[in-house]
């Protein structure tokens, strides 16, 4: 029996829904009306097909959808992304499978490469401007990443008030099944982080605004922003890289806790390890 997830990225939150068995992984991905089943046999080869062929995103955005301050924010995060990781986030050509820029009264993607039609939608709308990490968030998501506090270890960090979340947006803090059974290879062998794009601050999606949605399970650990929207983490930097196995790139072997590269590489991609990479670059 396969593993069907169906999952898309609407504002800043994560839809799954599926069932779980480890012999075949189907992922199905929804744009619209249009739908794409990825069927895979192990969890390494979904995890693959969440990557970009060429480690190349095509972008268009159409003209008038966004104002010419914002495409100028969006092509600055774009680059920003392309200095820190080997992903190249590119202008599309007229016949290339692309991200589409559409205009929308929020922010959202899907997560990942979908190749199904012409393109998939980047959803951005005047607010995703706000604040640079907001529509860096976007891009880590169409690169591939999902978001920080559905890892599968989330619970050793944060406790979710699930009694104060709008029951509608349950699906936003829920850990997908699959990412439980293969925690090695989706944390990506990094620590857990607080300060990732990707992680949502502690009062989303609250019934009651004066009290969070999560909280943090040893706060004298951390003293720093949760869900902050100004920059990529290092730890960011390095999952996206580690992703898409960007050997001459930052990789995180430095970061407390995290397991080197070499190590993460070979114990859950089983790919022959290369040894022609250099040392992590700074950031």
């Amino acid at each position: 029996m396969p593993i069907s997830h169906e999952f898309k990225v609407i504002g800043s939150g994560m839809h799954w829904w599926g069932q779980v068995n480890l012999v075949l992984v189907t992922i199905t991905t929804l744009q619209g009306n249009a739908k794409m089943t990825i069927t895979t046999t192990t969890a390494a080869e979904m995890f693959r097909a969440l990557r970009w062929p060429n480690a190349t995103v095509p972008v268009e955005v159409s003209e008038g959808v966004l104002t010419s301050s914002n495409v100028h924010d969006l092509y600055a995060a774009m680059h920003h992304l392309n200095n820190l990781t080997c992903l190249r986030f590119v202008n599309a050509t007229q016949h290339q499978y692309r991200v589409l820029v559409v205009s929308s009264t929020g922010c959202g993607s899907l997560v990942g490469y979908v190749g199904v039609g012409e393109y998939q939608k980047l959803f951005l709308g005047a607010s995703c401007f706000l604040k640079r990490g907001i529509v860096l968030h976007e891009l880590l998501h169409v690169a591939g990443l999902f978001h920080e506090h559905t890892r599968p270890d989330r619970d050793q960090y944060v406790r979710v008030v699930w009694t104060n979340i709008h029951k509608d947006k349950h699906k936003n803090f829920a850990v997908p099944p699959w990412m439980k059974s293969s925690p090695g290879l989706v944390t990506f062998g990094l620590p857990y982080d607080f300060g990732s794009l990707l992680h949502y601050g502690l009062k989303v999606f609250t019934m009651d605004q004066e009290r969070p949605s999560m909280v943090l399970q040893r706060p004298h650990e951390y003293t720093g922003l949760v869900g902050q929207r100004d920059a990529p983490s290092r730890t960011d930097v390095a999952r996206v890289n580690r992703l898409y196995e960007c050997w001459n790139h930052y990789l995180g072997d430095d970061l407390p806790g995290a397991k080197t590269y070499l190590v993460w590489h070979a114990a859950t991609l089983n790919l022959e390890v290369s040894h022609s990479h250099t040392s992590d670059k700074e950031i």
